[in-house]
């Protein structure tokens, strides 16, 4: 049996179209597939937030709609009672001469009954009229949001709250609890 030895000699010409060929599958892939391959990376990534995003909307749906019930609740119970224009309004209301500082004493009661934590009250004097009306105040506190309503019912008992101009509700930064701010009009005086 004979050994072969040496080199294999091929043809300059096929070793030159073997070259050509790998290099044309090595653009291919790097000018078609690993682009669109990036591409379907951001598509899936936008697809699973997208996901992450409808599935935690589903799992506040039950909550919306114990909040308009809630509502709608309240609203059939005022078109029932004789309505708003029975009741007085706030700058009305017999012995309404309470002082700020009995006010804000009373929005920290409430929300230390309705378990709001770190109530932090500014009252808005620069805004306020001179002839003594109605003062804006920022309320910021953290808490469940069950406990909100609760709080809510409670600032609404107090005559001298006039009206409630806007509420934020935003996730705390630790994450366990909800950060709420609102704004009210108080009328004393």
């Amino acid at each position: 049996m004979r050994k072969i030895t040496g080199v294999i000699l091929v043809p300059k010409e096929c070793m030159r179209n073997l070259v050509i060929s790998l290099i044309a599958v090595t653009v291919f892939i790097c000018g078609a597939i690993v682009p669109g391959r990036l591409a379907v990376t951001r598509l899936d990534k936008k697809i699973r937030e997208a996901r992450q995003e409808l599935d935690q909307r589903n799992s506040l749906n039950p909550l919306y709609d114990i909040l308009k019930n809630i509502s709608l609740s309240a609203s059939q119970k005022m078109k029932k009672s004789a309505g708003p224009a029975a009741l007085p309004s706030a700058p009305e209301v017999a012995g309404l001469k309470a002082g700020f500082s009995e006010a804000l004493l009373k929005i920290k009661d409430i929300s230390t009954k309705s378990a709001m934590r770190n109530v932090a009250v500014d009252l808005d004097f620069k805004n306020a009229p001179a002839s003594g009306g109605p003062v804006a105040a920022d309320l910021s506190f953290e808490g469940d949001f069950a406990n909100l309503r609760t709080f809510l019912i409670g600032l609404g008992a107090l005559p001298y709250v006039k009206d409630i101009q806007y509420l934020s509700i935003q996730r705390a930064a630790h994450g366990k609890a909800l950060d709420f701010k609102t704004r009210i009009t108080l009328a004393i005086g």
